[in-house]
């Protein structure tokens, strides 16, 4: 009898730590953060600066990174990676509104939004518009300008799925 309770609890613990809405959205992806780039394979910051993947160390172990750091060269295009509903423009930081970023929310699966920083908007782009995948949305900016030459210049993304962030590194 201990065993038969002990399989339920077991069945009963894993059905309370799965999302089934997780699971069928990160196997039946809507999008991939490479469609950013133009088809090119999104590459992971990782320089003498710090580590760009997800949940990688940042202030001396006191907190976890965010979101994925996605190499570019400053300038660059940058696309929409989904049919979108752009929320509003978004700042890194709030004591340095000299950087930028955007928040999106998908319109083909409104749980998803995704926020991305160290670009600039489009400046024809507002809060409210409807941008299709694929289309231009933004310029990179020079992040490593504000830190230093070692830091490889790189765009932040944060994927939210139900308001809660979840691994972008899974939609790479």
């Amino acid at each position: 009898m201990k065993k038969l309770w002990w399989i339920i609890g077991g069945i009963g613990v894993a059905a309370l730590f799965s999302n089934q809405k997780t699971r069928t959205i990160m196997s039946n992806q809507v999008f991939t953060l490479k469609s950013l780039f133009n088809d090119k394979i999104a590459k992971i910051r990782k320089d003498i600066a710090g580590d760009g993947h997800y949940g990688a160390s940042r202030s001396n172990g006191t907190r976890k990174h965010a979101g994925v750091d996605l190499e570019i060269s400053p300038g660059q295009i940058i696309k929409a990676p989904f049919k979108a509903k752009i929320i509003r423009e978004a700042y890194p930081y709030a004591s340095d509104l000299s950087y930028h970023g955007i928040y999106l929310q998908s319109l083909e699966d409104k749980d998803i939004k995704v926020k991305m920083f160290y670009l600039k908007k489009l400046s024809n782009l507002k809060a409210g518009d409807l941008v299709q995948a694929g289309d231009p949305i933004a310029f990179a900016e020079n992040i490593s300008a504000k830190y230093s030459k070692s830091m490889t210049p790189h765009i932040h993304v944060e994927i939210y799925q139900n308001d809660v962030r979840v691994n972008p590194e899974n939609y790479l």
